[in-house]
């Protein structure tokens, strides 16, 4: 697999890979739920063999590379989601492949610099894409990915305020909606995790405590 080092830190101890391996291996011996012993496990399968999940050759900067027979815009960010991610963009096909720079239903600050996220983010809207692949969820026009992007300005700007962190979880769901769809029991599950990512960005200075950008 091609990709940055950046997993390096969130394996090494006391990242946050590494912390959600602790937790998942204390889950899977309190819980007595076979389907859920088994989901926990998909996770540390992987987790426990490390070195399966380091890069074979480490891409370190934003270049032009053949891929497939055909030349695609390789983009590697400067501490955006992580302190390295990945996304390509094909001028052929004018799709752009953005990995976790989206994730649906909630965006993952577990290890986020949100400045340099969202300056990510409008990298991407300055190439002429008519399709992008999130990290997670489904192709996303470019309506979709400004909604995305606009959205998660919103929820950091409200995290930088005392405002009560439901009032910034909403500020999510609501400029996120037409993407998260109109499940009552969804919006409200959403709304949990982007209270919690309330607390943990406050905890930084209102980005991930990992973030190493100034």
């Amino acid at each position: 697999m091609d990709t940055t080092n950046a997993i390096d830190k969130g394996l090494a101890p006391g990242g946050f890979l590494a912390r959600n391996l602790e937790d998942a291996k204390k889950m899977i011996g309190s819980t007595t739920d076979p389907l859920h012993r088994d989901e926990v496990q998909i996770f540390i399968t992987p987790m426990e063999q490390q070195k399966d999940l380091r890069p074979d050759v480490i891409l370190a900067h934003s270049e032009p590379m053949p891929l497939a027979g055909r030349p695609v815009d390789v983009h590697v960010t400067d501490k955006a989601v992580s302190d390295a991610d990945v996304w390509l963009f094909d001028k052929a096909t004018r799709v752009a492949v953005i990995g976790d720079l989206v994730t649906m239903p909630v965006p993952y600050f577990e290890t986020a610099c949100p400045d340099k996220w969202r300056d990510a983010l409008d990298e991407v809207w300055a190439t002429p894409f008519e399709t992008a692949v999130p990290g997670h969820g489904r192709p996303m026009t470019r309506p979709q990915l400004d909604t995305y992007r606009q959205a998660l300005t919103s929820f950091v700007s409200c995290v930088r305020t005392d405002k009560p962190s439901a009032e910034c979880a909403a500020a999510w769901v609501d400029g996120a909606g037409s993407l998260i769809g109109d499940d009552a029991d969804r919006r409200k599950a959403v709304a949990a995790n982007m209270e919690y990512y309330v607390g943990y960005l406050r905890k930084g200075g209102g980005k991930a405590p990992e973030c190493m950008a100034k």
